[in-house]
């Protein structure tokens, strides 16, 4: 039988007993031979006839493992970085699968994270030694833009009556804001005269690592507050 799927290197082994020899051999593939090498899955009969004429006939089925099917999944990168990644499934031939990918460092595993945007190609082998290659493309995720808008300007010198609304357009939300001075609503009150800084962290860009550390997917902008006069 065929140890990978559609590759024609299966033989069938006749023994001819019985009658009398020599032998003739008619194959339903129109070969003659006693045995069969080299064909494909199929069921195939043969007839055979002894010196004296007599016939008879016998069939054997050559049969093939399903054909190795490879999905693959991506989560793209976001702002440039190295955040991406890429998984591949098997399934059909032998299991026992190994995989290997390109552009990660050979990477050996069904999923592979850190990775930047691009095409990524895996291998699969199977137990029967059975391959099939797959991609896998992940795409940039760019990142919003933030911006302050002051909602009205600090009333006397001193006085800290002054209040701006942060806004993001872009990126994933939910968002969540950190303002200079601390706030982490998207309105600040109670400003002063004089610069604020709001950092907005899209939900999607926040990577969670040890003590929950963001990495640098946050979006600053700044405005001066002016004095009325």
């Amino acid at each position: 039988n065929l140890l990978c799927n559609a590759v024609c290197n299966g033989a069938a082994n006749l023994t001819p007993a019985g009658g009398t020899s020599p032998y003739s051999f008619t194959w339903s593939n129109a070969a003659s031979s006693e045995d069969l090498s080299s064909v494909c899955a199929n069921t195939y009969t043969v007839t055979v006839a002894d010196a004296n004429g007599c016939t008879t006939t016998a069939t054997t089925t050559i049969t093939q493992p399903a054909a190795i099917s490879l999905s693959t999944g991506n989560t793209s990168s976001n702002c440039g970085q190295s955040d991406g990644s890429v998984t591949v499934t098997a399934t059909g031939g032998a299991s026992g699968y190994a995989y290997l990918w390109n552009n990660t460092g050979n990477a050996t595993t069904t999923a592979v994270t850190g990775l930047s945007s691009g095409s990524y190609t895996v291998t699969v082998t199977d137990a029967n030694g059975c391959t099939k290659t797959a991609s896998a493309t992940i795409s940039n995720t760019a990142g919003g833009t933030a911006s302050i808008t002051v909602n009205s300007n600090a009333t006397c010198n001193g006085l800290c009556n002054g209040s701006a609304t942060a806004s993001m357009t872009g990126g994933t939300t939910p968002y969540t804001y950190s303002w200079s001075g601390g706030g982490t609503l998207s309105t600040k009150t109670g400003l002063c005269a004089g610069s604020v800084t709001v950092t907005i962290t899209d939900h999607r860009h926040r990577h969670h690592h040890t003590a929950n550390r963001l990495n640098c997917h946050c979006y600053r902008h700044s405005r001066n507050l002016q004095r009325e006069r």
